[in-house]
């Protein structure tokens, strides 16, 4: 589906043909199960393996004599695509520009567990990468959260889910157009792909049908036998008690109001609630050991990242890449077994081995993920009189006051009056800006009914 009633969007993987009647057939051509695990004898191998691939991966996002840029964060990800392409530039006597998005006031809505400031760890892998690197904080100082989120509208002509960056993605979008980049890289796949944490279920392998799999993991996916029995036989069999205890916290009532703007009268109307309950929809998040999430990175319905990337290089005359989503990397990645990805209670293990000596320590086993909006509840304080008057205005459109709970966007919005952390921020991410984004596209479709 998409915005826009009567048009459908050709998803990923799939082809269609249109016959000479009329008719519109559409079919899958690609599909990441199915695949048969490799068997190599040494470990080394699927290092190797995994090297030749990436390299090749990479070289091929390489192929102007324009600038090449790459968005650059804290991570392993977009760490790994800076640590290969690096020399394979300096080896053409070419430098790698890398951005990184810092923040310009105190990265409060990061929680313990998330890092705010991904620039000390991004300029330790920038470093490493080769004296090449040219590093660049971008602070986004003159840029505002409704304009970046215009800014997409304007791009992609439909709201976007990851409302909370699009400010400083415009920031860097507009830095490496400035300087005449024709490549900007970045690792927005690599999660599922070149730091895929790996499932370390060993019941889940035999499940699969991989023993030899599952063997592995259970001698050799935990550190000592205490993880190993609460990893591969408690975590499994209480699953379903950590998941019931959750939902006796969480409201009984329209869970789904915890993170989103949708107008109470429309999910009835939608049977939301029935709709969840038959997709067995777990609104705790709470994880499964026996599910194997990685096949729902690649659902081609879930996701409109592939395409919204070409629309970016296009609005900003470059090619917009992501060497971890390369094709021929990803089906090698797909039949490398789950033990060599989960070791000794260290998950991302095949990565860690393969690039310690081309990446900081620091960036490759860290703990804490990057929050690279951390201080965007501060800025949306600094523009409070614009959401108001934006929010006050929706108020206006009929299909705004349909689809939205403007009363619960303004109240995130005043919740960050009081207080800028984690939570008020989690808030407005999920609640306050995906739905302003919603509200101005849909004030955009009104006057241009008239």
């Amino acid at each position: 589906l998409t915005a826009y009633k009567g048009f459908r969007r050709m998803i990923w993987a799939h082809a269609m043909i249109v016959t000479a009647a009329g008719q519109m057939l559409t079919r899958r051509f690609w599909s990441p199960e199915g695949r048969e695990p490799l068997k190599y004898r040494r470990d080394e191998d699927y290092i190797e393996g995994f090297l030749d691939h990436y390299t090749r991966a990479i070289r091929c996002c390489l192929r102007t004599s324009k600038t090449v840029s790459m968005q650059l964060s804290g991570g392993r990800d977009s760490g790994s695509v800076a640590a290969m392409a690096a020399p394979l530039l300096a080896s053409q006597g070419r430098e790698l520009t890398a951005f990184t998005s810092v923040p310009l006031f105190n990265p409060d809505g990061a929680s313990k567990w998330r890092l705010g400031d991904e620039w000390d760890l991004a300029h330790m892998t920038a470093v490493m990468a080769g004296k090449n690197v040219k590093h660049v904080a971008v602070d986004a100082r003159d840029y505002g959260v409704i304009q970046g989120i215009e800014h997409f509208l304007d791009i992609h002509s439909g709201p976007g889910h990851g409302a909370i960056n699009h400010y400083w993605c415009q920031a860097i979008w507009e830095a490496a157009s400035n300087r005449d980049s024709r490549v900007l890289l970045c690792g927005g796949m690599g999660n599922a792909t070149v730091s895929w944490t790996g499932n370390g279920s060993a019941l889940l392998a035999l499940l699969q049908g991989y023993p030899g799999t599952a063997l592995h993991l259970f001698f050799q996916g935990e550190s000592n036998p205490w993880l190993t029995l609460k990893r591969q036989i408690l975590k499994p069999a209480l699953t379903p008690c950590r998941r019931l205890f959750r939902r006796l916290r969480a409201p009984i009532k329209n869970p789904w109001r915890a993170f989103s703007a949708l107008n109470v009268n429309l999910a009835q109307q939608l049977d939301l609630n029935g709709r969840m309950r038959e997709k067995r929809f777990d609104p705790t998040f709470t994880q499964d050991a026996l599910t194997d999430y990685r096949p729902y990175f690649f659902s081609p319905s879930l996701s409109i990242a592939m395409g919204t990337a070409s629309e970016v290089g296009a609005w900003h005359s470059f090619a917009s890449l992501d060497p971890t989503a390369n094709l021929s990397l990803l089906e090698f990645l797909l039949r490398v077994p789950d033990d060599q990805f989960w070791r000794r209670s260290e998950l991302s293990s095949l990565i860690k081995r393969a690039l310690r000596d081309r990446m900081p320590h620091e960036v490759l086993y860290s703990r804490r993920k990057g929050l690279q909006a951390a201080d965007v509840g501060h800025r949306v304080v600094r523009e409070f009189d614009t959401f108001q008057d934006h929010l006050h205005s929706l108020e206006s459109v009929p299909e705004a006051r349909e689809v939205l709970d403007l009363p619960l966007m303004h109240l995130c919005l005043n919740e960050l009056l009081t207080a800028v952390n984690s939570d008020t921020t989690d808030r407005a991410e999920s609640i306050l800006l995906r739905g302003l984004g919603v509200g101005l596209f849909l004030r955009r479709l009104s006057h241009a009914n008239g």
